[in-house]
């Protein structure tokens, strides 16, 4: 991910969690079960894709500070769909296997974790801009109401 990050490159990140999400979803059940965390960062993803189309212009740092955690949460859906293509390029005697031995139940819980935390700080950083700039446009709002009452004063 390049700085500065652009609608475009959230478009990108969401079509890639939607399309694990599905594909995690119609899987086994280790797999499954982490469809709902993609779907979070799904979620998460379209709200910062809402915020930035609402907002164009986004100061350097917090940019920089997205493309950052948009770039972990990239690594994290790359090795998510390189573990569910090794899965799938299985035989379904193998996958039995897998499931039932539980082959891949350490790189998912890996997985899982790097997931849960991106998802998190994701949030964080959206919490904090949205809470910026909410502040900011009421500040700018009571500061146009103020000027404007003193001049008609």
């Amino acid at each position: 991910m390049s700085c500065p990050l652009g609608v475009g490159d959230i478009i990108q990140l969401t079509s890639i969690a939607w399309k694990l999400y599905k594909a995690y979803k119609n899987s086994s059940t280790d797999f499954a079960q982490l469809s709902m965390d993609i779907l979070c960062l799904h979620a998460v993803l379209g709200e910062v894709h809402d915020f930035m189309s609402d907002n164009p212009t986004m100061d350097t740092s917090r940019n920089h500070r997205l493309t950052l955690l948009c770039a972990v949460c990239e690594a994290i859906l790359v090795d998510m769909e390189a573990l569910h293509t090794r899965y799938d390029n299985l035989g379904t005697h193998a996958q039995r296997t897998w499931d039932r031995m539980r082959f891949g139940l350490k790189d998912l819980a890996d997985l899982r974790g790097r997931l849960v935390s991106s998802v998190s700080m994701l949030t964080a950083w959206h919490v904090t801009v949205v809470k910026y700039a909410t502040s900011t446009r009421n500040t700018a709002l009571f500061l146009e109401t103020l000027v404007g009452t003193e001049y008609l004063g």
